[in-house]
């Protein structure tokens, strides 16, 4: 009895583990044709904007083919938006969003994962390296708690802005402990579209190529990132750090994690200068959104120039065919006639 009742929860147990283990189908990994990877993927930005049209572009061919498929890439939204800070220096800043889809227009919408998105050096950057940049920019650019940065000529490093994709069961990682949650933006019904955040992070990284410790770290490049994306919902958001409700980069000395200031005596970015760089950006995002949706817009239209020219083919052969049988019908005829004539 206690052997049979161990063997059944030995099973039990392997069943349950096994399904809780089971990824879903529908996640933001499988979509982008990542799925066998583990654990989050690390995209440039180029490569994920890459990666986007890619399989978007599959799903567009295989939904003439396969029924029930759907482009789930293109329909995508941002369902929370969130700016975040690390507690302990440098106070890196970065953006974390939730991709969702919506299958159905009155069903509710499926959680596919989340993206962390951030501007830092590539690691062939040593420490030292980066922390003279850092001394140098910020001499050169007269940054303090009381000026603006001026823009005169500073060194600058590479930038490496990029992405981390999560699957739903990965997102736990993000809800660490290191980090002060700063603003936030959750959308009740559609949010922004996953193809403008995709779009954002290329337009951003291709006006600004240069991280400037003074000028566009990793401060500037999630403030921007989290304005471009969130639209004018991201103006006011909710403040998680000793405040209820403020605006945007509005300097509060009761909130000692402030975006865009570091350690509460350098500040790098405001919301002017935020405000002031989106119009000069916000043009180029969207001539890169028109561009690339052309992009999906022809690998439509291609596919469906491919069954059209399958379907005239078909048509053609069918017409052949039947051709084809009425002159074999007619020599039949014609033989059985001159056989009858011959007997």
């Amino acid at each position: 009895m206690g052997a049979a009742l161990l063997t059944y929860l030995k099973a039990f147990l392997r069943r349950a583990l096994r399904r809780r283990a089971a990824p879903p189908s529908l996640t933001l990994k499988s979509l982008l044709g990542i799925a066998e990877l583990l654990g989050p993927v690390n995209f440039a930005v180029d490569g994920f904007e890459n990666q986007y049209l890619t399989h978007c572009g599959e799903l567009i061919r295989r939904s003439f083919t396969v029924p029930g498929t759907r482009d789930s890439l293109s329909s995508a939204y941002i369902s929370e938006l969130k700016l975040l800070k690390e507690r302990v220096s440098p106070e890196h800043e970065y953006i974390v969003a939730h991709v969702s889809v919506r299958l159905k227009d009155s069903g509710p919408p499926v959680f596919l994962g989340a993206i962390k998105a951030e501007r830092t050096v590539r690691e062939s950057v040593t420490a030292e390296q980066h922390a003279s940049f850092v001394v140098d920019d910020s001499i050169l650019g007269s940054v303090s708690a009381s000026s603006t940065p001026l823009s005169s000529p500073s060194p600058a490093i590479e930038a490496f802005d990029h992405v981390f994709v999560y699957n739903p069961g990965d997102v736990a990682e993000l809800n660490r402990n290191d980090h002060r949650l700063l603003y936030r933006c959750k959308y009740e019904q559609v949010g922004p579209s996953f193809p403008t955040f995709v779009a954002s992070a290329i337009a951003l990284h291709i006006h600004s190529p240069e991280y400037r410790p003074a000028h566009h770290p990793s401060f500037w490049f999630a403030a921007m990132l989290f304005r471009m994306v969130g639209g004018e919902d991201a103006e006011v958001m909710d403040a998680h750090d000793k405040t209820d409700k403020v605006w945007l980069f509005v300097a509060d000395k009761s909130v000692t994690a402030e975006p865009g200031r570091l350690m509460d005596v350098f500040r790098i970015v405001t919301q002017k200068a935020i405000a002031e760089e989106y119009a000069k950006v916000e043009p180029a995002l969207q001539a890169r959104i028109a561009e690339k949706s052309n992009v999906l817009v022809r690998v439509r239209e291609d596919k469906e120039g491919e069954l059209r020219q399958a379907a005239a083919k078909a048509t053609e052969n069918a017409a052949l065919q039947v051709w084809w049988a009425a002159l074999q019908q007619k020599k039949a005829a014609k033989a059985a006639a001159i056989a009858a004539r011959d007997v």
